[in-house]
């Protein structure tokens, strides 16, 4: 039996030589480095993909036609007003709905400050009646310059002329149980002055109907 050079003195097989033992671990570095590479490598693949996937479902939801959100209800002029949903990130059309802001005209801000008093009701107007104006004087045409003073004063004259009587004062004088003449006469007076209102008396004309004034030697225009 021929002993091996190379076999331990204990009779064990001897081990890798470092030659051998430098050569494998080269070995086993490349393949690690080798594997490190393909992971890197499948990873931006799949990354590729990945973003490929995301352009493409873009491109196609924004390539989709949109469908009509609801029929357009007409306006008076018989145009289609058409309302189109808002693509996938784009901005919503503009609303035919309500003014124009661009071209509406402002409105004036509301006044500060105090608030105006509201404004106080008309003055009560005095109730009118018909006036026949006589001259009880010998004064020629006063009747006729009394009637312009009082038409002046917003009373339509019917009559002028003369009585023949006696009257001892300037006298506005109405129709007894009238009520409108009765306020008509004592509103007349206070506006010209003359405290004497009365009702008639059966000297005055019957065919004279209203209020009648009878000017005395009192009477200043």
């Amino acid at each position: 039996m021929t002993e091996d050079a190379d076999a331990r003195p204990d009779g064990t097989p001897p081990g890798p030589t470092p030659a051998q033992l430098s050569a494998a671990s080269a070995a086993s570095a490349a393949s690690a480095a080798r594997q490190a590479l393909a992971y890197r490598i499948l990873g931006a693949a799949c990354a590729l993909v990945g973003v490929l996937l995301v352009v493409g479902g873009l491109i196609a939801v924004r390539g989709k036609p949109t469908p009509p959100s609801a029929e357009a209800a007409k306006p008076a002029g018989g145009t289609a007003v058409t309302t189109a949903a808002t693509a996938v990130g784009g901005s919503p059309p503009p609303t035919s709905a309500g003014p124009d802001l661009a071209t509406a005209t402002p409105q004036p801000p509301a006044p500060s400050g105090t608030p105006a008093s509201p404004a106080a009701p008309p003055a009560t107007v005095p109730a009118r009646a018909l006036l026949t104006v006589l001259n009880n004087t010998t004064t020629a045409h006063l009747a006729e310059r009394a009637a312009t003073t009082f038409r002046a004063g917003g009373w339509v004259v019917d009559r002028v002329g003369n009585y023949t009587g006696k009257i001892p004062e300037t006298t506005v004088y109405y129709t007894p149980g009238s009520a409108t003449e009765e306020a008509a006469a004592r509103a007349f007076g206070a506006q010209f002055a003359i405290a004497r209102v009365l009702p008639r008396y059966a000297g005055l004309p019957d065919s004279v109907h209203g209020v009648i004034v009878v000017l005395a030697p009192d009477w200043t225009p």
